[in-house]
């Protein structure tokens, strides 16, 4: 890490060592620049830890001793073959990486090769760089890297039990595959206090790091015990908002066969918004014992944990119709009208079971209760919302449960000055307010362990072998009661009276949010291990090298959602309904807390607690339970993923290191698995709701199944049909099987039918030294995807398809890791690309599913039809396409300069979109019409849903419920379906065109300020696609109150989100102390500009999360509207950091 900047300790030697011989900064030479001159060898100091009590008292004890004088530089190691320096063929050593150039990489044919022999895209971010600019995760490196975003949407990953360094990083403008530590899969979020350097492998390449996708993977290389000397280090840093970080790195040589070496973590921070912190520990352990001059065992362990508690980026709008002055003392004798209720802005509520301390220590029902709301557009403009007494005329426009603030596309100003007026306690949140707890309970936990043995042995003068196997766990929890079932959603409370008892309520008229416990907790498991042989001979035409490798890696993934239900036998006694119900659950134990409540504290109620039921006049004990939902078969689920391969490659490194060809052969033999859970109908009666039962496994004649419809009595009564979705009856709330079906085979009885794929996969490529120091390069590639189980529209899953990429361009290698200068171009493509169904698409069609026929007032009714609802996560396929540039430059232009440079220009684009579900929206055109007319809604000539005006009152039909199918229907026709079926090419969603990043910095040789070291940075994110605008319309010229399409876009045009850039600054001074030790003192700032905008920018992949919306072209009164970004995140604001590290 930065310890070696130029003036560190080196690893190996008590001698402080420069990278580069000593030139004035004034006298340049580019002479010295191409030829080294001879100097002493020098090493890479070894990367550092810190811990913040302790080191504090060392770093003052050491403060207190004599300062000898600052530390110096000495000259680096002469070039000598330009091979890298390795113990083994298979793996490279950070050794050789001098200050921010790397120098080697296994990504010649998994063969330890130069990096400028490499004909493939790779980029390595050194330890020195990650201390320099203290990156403390993958995550946090992967911004510095060539052409490489990270996403973390409005951080509502966390609640699915995802973190952003897996999931969230992007190459190419695509995403990465599964990132992988020393080239084994590895799924914990890796922290840097334990890595010798990141590693960046682009495009598709199989043979380099097995199954992947057009963007290519990040590796992460651990840090080795040395056999060579001992060293230790410690590292303290203290930070804006309570940060306090501290890492410790100690080898201990034992003898010249034996080490052992042991780094730790522990780090802890609030965030800068309200109520929000992190912490993370971990240890790692690490062990290498030379038994002989040709056998070496290595082995690692590391166990850690982080945990947080953090809210997403918004706080969600359910204010902003409210007319200020409505508010209710009792639920009202005769009720409001429908236009009343919208001019209002407010909405009855359905069964919600509500805590608070205010309630006496009750359990309230809020049935009846009248809930403020953000505003919205209806079709029937009687019934639409007003912003300030304005209704609202723009189609599809709403703001409901949408961001509060910062959210200002086409939106008012001043949207809440009727709520201000009509509430003294209610006030506009800020970037940093959050609805959080306020004690110590996380919203997110990951404890990750991993264990790694190696063996290499040595057979001959040329023979290599080496046997290797990993096994990585990680357990996730993520809370989403916060992030998705209620615990963003701003309301005011508009009720003067508490329910059941009628007592005053001290928060008439404060804001609150109220949620119900939802938690998402993931384990994954995953057992890796490989064989390979390396022969190496050196002839008069070169050196040969030849590797053969076998493998085998297995993945499997435990879903479970579990819910916090009311067991409520005195409203039924079936477990299935309790849990076959909404996402927001009528059964639901919601916890409320006012925003401006002294105390916000929360814990689990899993103790009986007393119901008061003002609908029934009833009182009843139960005891929440934690209940499966199984409603949500991807939710709960167990899948596999599993790959045997072998592979041959070779490396020819000919004429004298002039000509270098890499080719490579990988067969893989693949499995891919889904066992998923029944529906809550289809367990036995009796089911209590905390036990699973998974489906059957798929039968031969899967897809001959048929079945013959009957009626009640089991009478046929049609011909054969396509046995796909069993038929059901809604039977007090829970959707059980028809019985006149019991003997009959359904498709959703069954798992998904297995997928077992073999891929045959080359990479083939080169690199002409044209000089020593200049080259060019080509390389042809393929890899293929390898995804989780991911379920299509019709029940069957993804297969893995192939992606084939390009790369060529010139190379520029100064010796001594003085500069190394990339410029190239690379076009890739992979067809059957798996991607989720459009945005709004699952959200639309469960919308339609869920309405309830006329007359069904029940909260839990669906359809007639037997429709039956999709499963959250939906996929389907592109053909994914990105070609591009780039330019790499890393280097050490003197001993005191230091810089990196990369920019990344990507034209990303997908096609043959989605071919079953644009087959599907033809096949449930019909039926889904016949659906909303049995609902009581009409479409007109525009294919606009409105409900019926005869029967819209809350007597007839379930409002609520069938509403939500009047908004999906239009979702889909004016926004999902256009989108979607236009089948011309279109950016990438989560592409940016251009990403660049220019790190440097300098050490003062010279003067006062001799011995300091200043650096800087910038990230620049070019506009990134979020969406496209086949939405738009505008003014119809003819007739001014209604709109018509937008002739100038569609489709194929993209939506941007404005671009960005930020800054960072370093500043450090090191030490040189009595008895061989130094102190580095380094100071960071993090948004130097402090930008504080939101960043607007993709979803990340988060199902029901949108990345655009629909706004007036110029307020709300316009029939016109145009689709705008609508989903951020922000920076954090400008931060300071200061660290202490300590060598000795």
């Amino acid at each position: 890490m930065m310890s070696a900047l130029v003036f560190g300790r080196g690893r190996n030697s008590d001698r402080a060592t420069p990278l580069l011989p000593h030139l004035p900064c004034a006298r340049f030479s580019v002479r010295r620049l191409l030829y080294p001159m001879n100097t002493r060898p020098s090493a890479i100091t070894p990367s550092c830890r810190r811990s913040w009590i302790p080191a504090v008292l060392s770093a003052f004890a050491v403060l207190c001793t004599p300062v000898v004088r600052a530390q110096t530089a000495r000259a680096p190691k002469p070039e000598t073959s330009g091979e890298a320096i390795t113990l083994t063929p298979f793996n490279v050593s950070a050794e050789k990486d001098v200050g921010f150039v790397a120098a080697s990489s296994l990504a010649g044919g998994r063969i330890a090769t130069a990096l400028k022999d490499t004909p493939v895209a790779y980029s390595v971010v050194t330890a020195e760089f990650l201390e320099a600019f203290n990156l403390t995760d993958v995550a946090e490196a992967t911004q510095w890297s060539v052409n490489s975003t990270v996403v973390d949407a409005d951080g509502t990953n966390r609640a699915f039990g995802t973190s952003v360094g897996n999931g969230g990083l992007r190459t190419r403008g695509v995403s990465t595959g599964l990132p992988t530590r020393n080239f084994f899969p590895y799924i914990t979020t890796a922290d840097s206090y334990n890595l010798d350097r990141v590693d960046y492998g682009r495009g598709p390449n199989a043979v380099l790091y097995g199954a992947g996708g057009v963007g290519g993977t990040v590796n992460s290389v651990t840090k080795q015990a040395d056999t060579t000397k001992s060293f230790q280090s410690a590292r303290v840093q203290l930070g804006s908002f309570e940060r306090y970080r501290f890492t410790a790195d100690v080898n201990q040589a034992l003898n010249s066969q034996f080490a052992v070496r042991a780094n730790v973590v522990w780090d802890q921070a609030n965030t800068w918004r309200d109520n929000e912190w992190k912490d993370r520990y971990g240890a790692h352990l690490a062990a290498t014992f030379k038994a002989t001059s040709r056998l070496s065992f290595r082995a690692e362990a590391e166990y850690g944990e982080s945990r947080e508690l953090r809210g997403t980026t918004s706080l969600r709008d359910r204010i902003s119709a409210w007319d200020g002055r409505t508010t209710f003392a009792s639920v009202p004798t005769t009720l409001p009208t429908n236009a009343e209720i919208a001019a209002a802005g407010i909405v009855r509520s359905g069964p919600r079971w509500v805590r608070n301390d205010a309630f006496g220590g009750n359990v309230v029902n809020f049935e009846n209760r009248y809930v403020t709301k953000g505003a919205a557009q209806s079709t029937t403009l009687s019934l639409t919302n007003q912003i300030n007494g304005v209704p609202i005329r723009t189609p599809s426009f709403t703001i409901n449960n949408q961001a509060m603030i910062d959210d200002n596309f086409g939106v008012p100003a001043d949207r809440y000055a009727r709520a201000l007026s009509g509430s003294p306690f209610f006030r506009v949140p800020t970037r940093e307010s959050t609805t959080v707890w306020t004690n110590k309970l996380p919203t997110f936990t990951e404890l990750g362990k991993d264990l790694a043995l190696t063996a290499n042995y040595k057979l001959g003068d040329s023979l290599f072998l080496e046997v290797a196997g990993d096994i990585n766990q990680s357990n996730v929890n993520g809370q989403a009661g916060l992030a998705r079932r209620g615990g963003q959603d701003i309301y005011i409370d508009i009720n003067s009276t508490l329910p059941g008892t009628g007592a005053a309520n001290p928060y008439f008229k404060h804001a609150y949010m109220e949620f119900m416990e939802y938690q998402n907790l993931r384990t994954n498991d995953l057992k890796n291990v490989r064989a390979q042989a390396v022969y190496i001979k050196d002839t008069r035409f070169g050196k040969f090298q030849f590797s053969s490798m076998a493998g085998l890696t297995e993945q499997k993934t435990k879903s479970r959602a579990l819910t916090l239900l009311l067991p409520l036998k005195s409203r039924t006694p079936d477990a299935r309904s309790w849990v076959d119900n909404l996402e927001y659950s009528e059964y639901g134990l919601y916890s409320r807390f006012y925003l401006d409540q002294p105390n916000r504290d929360y814990t689990p109620a899993t103790a009986p607690v007393k119901l008061v039921n003002p609908v029934t006049g009833a009182t009843e004990t139960v005891t929440p339970t934690w209940m499966f939902d199984t409603r949500r078969e991807d939710n709960n689920r167990d899948s596999l993923r599993k790959y045997k391969f072998i592979q041959a490659a070779g490396n020819l490194d000919l004429f004298k290191n002039r000509l270098v060809l890499i080719g490579a052969f990988r067969r893989d033999f693949a499995e891919i698995g889904d066992k998923r859970v029944v529906s809550p109908g289809d367990n036995a009666p009796g089911w209590d709701g905390t036990t699973l039962v998974f489906r059957k496994d798929a039968p031969k004649d899967y897809f001959d199944l048929k079945y013959t419809p009957k009626n009640a009595a089991g009478v046929p009564t049609g011909p054969a049909q396509i046995a796909d979705v069993r038929p059901r009856a809604n039977v007090n709330g829970a959707n059980v099987p028809q019985p006149q079906y019991a003997g009959d085979r359904f498709r959703d009885d069954y798992d998904s039918p297995s997928l077992s794929p073999i891929i045959n996969t080359f990479t083939l490529g080169g690199t002409v030294n044209i000089t020593r120091w200049l080259g060019v390069y080509s390389n042809v590639a393929e890899t293929f995807s390898l995804t989780s189980p991911q379920q299509k529209v019709d029940g069957t899953l993804v297969p893995p398809t192939s992606s084939r990429g390009k790369d060529y361009g010139v190379r520029v290698t100064l010796p001594n890791g003085r500069m190394s200068l990339s410029i190239g171009a690379f076009d890739s493509y992979q067809a059957g690309t798996s991607v989720l169904s459009p945005s709004g698409f699952n959200g639309a069609y469960n919308a339609i599913s869920d309405a309830p026929v006329v007359g069904d007032l029940s909260s839990v009714g669906r359809n007639a039809r037997n429709v039956a609802r999709f499963p959250q996560n939906v996929y389907s396929t592109v053909t994914s396409e990105t070609k591009g540039y780039e330019l790499e430059l890393t280097a050490n232009f003197t001993r005191a300069w230091r810089t990196v440079l990369n920019v990344g220009h990507t034209k990303a684009r997908v096609r043959d979109q989605y071919p079953d579900i644009i087959a599907y929206f033809k096949s449930q055109d019909a039926i889904s019409r016949q659906i909303l007319a049995d609902a009581g809604i009409l479409i007109d000539a525009n294919n606009d849903a409105s409900i019926n005006p005869a029967l819209n009152n809350p007597a007839t039909i379930n409002q609520s419920r069938v509403q939500a199918a009047v908004n999906g229907w239009n979702n889909l026709i004016d926004t999902v379906i256009p989108n979607t079926t236009a089948q011309v090419p279109q950016e990438t969603n989560g592409s940016s065109r251009w990403v660049g990043n220019l790190a440097t910095d300098y050490r003062f040789q010279n003067g006062p300020l001799k011995g300091v070291r200043v650096g800087a940075g910038v990230n620049y994110r070019g506009g990134q696609v979020v969406g496209y605008r086949g939405s738009d319309t505008i003014v119809n010229p003819a007739n001014p109150a209604v709109a018509i399409d937008d002739p100038t876009v569609g489709p194929g045009d993209s939506v941007y989100a404005p671009s960005y850039y930020r800054g960072v600054a370093s500043l450090s001074y090191t030490f040189k102390l009595k008895r061989g030790r130094s102190l580095q003192l380094d100071f960071n700032v993090d948004n130097l500009f402090d930008r504080r905008e939101p960043i607007y920018g993709s979803n990340g992949g988060v199902i029901g999360t949108s990345a655009t919306n629909l706004r007036p072209r110029t307020d709300i009164s316009s029939p016109a509207r145009v689709t705008v970004p609508g989903n951020f995140s922000y920076l954090v604001p400008r931060n300071y950091t200061l660290s202490a590290k300590l060598t000795f």
